[in-house]
């Protein structure tokens, strides 16, 4: 009983409805009375304030209501104020719920884009880095020149900084430098070396006697003469390379032969006194600067949209 009491002092809908049934008055006979519909008397007492189109219209009829069934209007309109600001409360709430909720939501897919960018940042840096790093033999590559022949080249040609090959000094590899100052002696040598291996090779080293040493001699001595009196001596001229930067670098005498064939550093210098024509390619013209008998040479008539420059250096041009 106390419950029901309490329901009725907090709800003014049901305080209309059981004042309206005390006095034995139907729904049809308040809407009459009221010149309502019935459905607007029924939602008053349902408490279902979402049918009227504003508070002010509300109040007016549930005044009239309370006049009707013998209600303290005043009491009755600040109950219902009451109840209405309650609810407003709630709905509040309940908006102001649904607005984290989708605040949440937009921060779980924002965190969700942001791990995935960084993914993509680290996959870009990670492909960025390998390129980099393979830039030489993709150099290699695009040029024109064999593929096979750069491929092929010693390594051991691979001169550390402020390098210098001279055909001056003594070296491992007297037929790819350039020859001494002493040019003569120097292709006698290679020549007479080279004929008695050849003479070597036709009778057979392990089985040769006293008159068979004899033979190889005069041979090699026959052969000597034809090599130098049929192969004229290339003239020999002077190269240098400074390098600021990375650059792959090639490099062949007038014999052919690769005398250089790596990638160089910044501060790296490699110096080269032999036979002409020299010719050399670098894969980033912008990061060396070179320099044929003692004049500086200017690449930039050399050197394709991407960088790499070829240029055969000779004193005839």
């Amino acid at each position: 009983m106390s419950q029901h009491a309490s329901n009725i002092s907090t709800s003014p809908g049901l305080i209309l409805r059981t004042a309206r049934e005390e006095q034995k008055l139907s729904i049809d006979r308040v809407a009459h009375e009221l010149h309502l519909r019935s459905s607007v008397v029924q939602a008053m007492e349902k408490e279902d304030y979402d049918s009227f189109s504003s508070d002010v219209f509300l109040k007016g009829y549930f005044r009239s209501y309370c006049r009707l069934v013998n209600l303290h209007e005043e009491r009755m309109v600040e109950l219902l104020d009451t109840q209405l600001c309650s609810r407003r409360k709630e709905i509040e709430s309940e908006v102001l719920n649904e607005k984290k909720a989708k605040q949440a939501k937009v921060r779980k897919k924002l965190t969700g884009i942001v791990a995935v960018l960084a993914v993509i940042a680290g996959l870009s840096v990670y492909v960025l880095g390998y390129l980099l790093s393979s830039e030489p033999k993709e150099n290699s590559v695009s040029s024109p020149v064999a593929d096979n022949e750069l491929a092929a080249s010693d390594t051991s040609l691979d001169v550390p900084v402020n390098e210098e090959v001279n055909s001056n000094a003594s070296s491992p590899m007297p037929d790819t430098l350039g020859t001494s100052s002493n040019d003569d002696i120097t292709t006698a040598d290679s020549t007479s070396n080279a004929a008695e291996t050849i003479a070597k090779e036709k009778i057979g080293e392990s089985v040769l006697d006293s008159q068979s040493q004899y033979e190889v001699a005069k041979n090699a001595e026959i052969a000597r003469q034809a090599v130098s009196t049929e192969t004229p001596l290339a003239p020999h001229a002077s190269f240098e390379a400074s390098f600021i930067g990375d650059c792959w670098f090639k490099f062949t005498n007038g014999e052919g032969k690769n005398v250089f064939a790596a990638l160089k550093k910044a501060g790296q210098k490699v110096k080269y006194t032999g036979p002409m024509p020299f010719t050399v390619i670098f894969g980033d013209a912008k990061q060396v600067t070179v320099t044929f008998e003692g004049s500086v040479v200017d690449l930039t008539p050399h050197t394709a949209k991407n960088g790499r420059a070829q240029i055969v250096l000779n004193l005839d041009d």
